[in-house]
């Protein structure tokens, strides 16, 4: 191998840097008009083609993500807001001391967020 020839033979082009950025994809169930998501406009036209679409009225943009919990979940949720109402201060701290160390209640953070809220 030449090494003159090598070390006077043009570098390559040096590769583009990734690059990030961020947006909102969806706040409060609504897609805000920003450029990276497609516009009312492409929209409107994707469903007017489609027979079955329904009109712009009558639709609600603000989606609510329904959870389906287990029936153990259910019980839990249930016997820990029943303990929590009861009034009774011994009960309540041992309620609290096992919500905090279990690790499986993921699912439940926000009814408990809910409850504390209204409570």
């Amino acid at each position: 191998v030449n090494l003159t020839e090598m070390f006077q033979t043009p570098l390559p082009s040096a590769p583009i840097a990734p690059s990030f950025s961020l947006h909102w994809l969806a706040v409060d169930g609504v897609q805000p008009e920003i450029a990276q998501n497609p516009s009312k406009k492409k929209l409107k036209s994707s469903t007017a083609s489609s027979s079955t679409s329904i009109p712009n009225d009558q639709t609600d943009n603000h989606t609510m993500v329904s959870h389906v919990l287990s029936h153990e979940m259910q019980l839990l949720f249930g016997k820990v807001t029943e303990s929590l109402k009861s009034g009774i201060l011994a009960q309540q701290k041992a309620v609290l001391a096992s919500v905090a160390m279990d690790s499986g209640l993921q699912e439940l953070m926000p009814y408990f967020s809910q409850f504390i809220q209204t409570q």
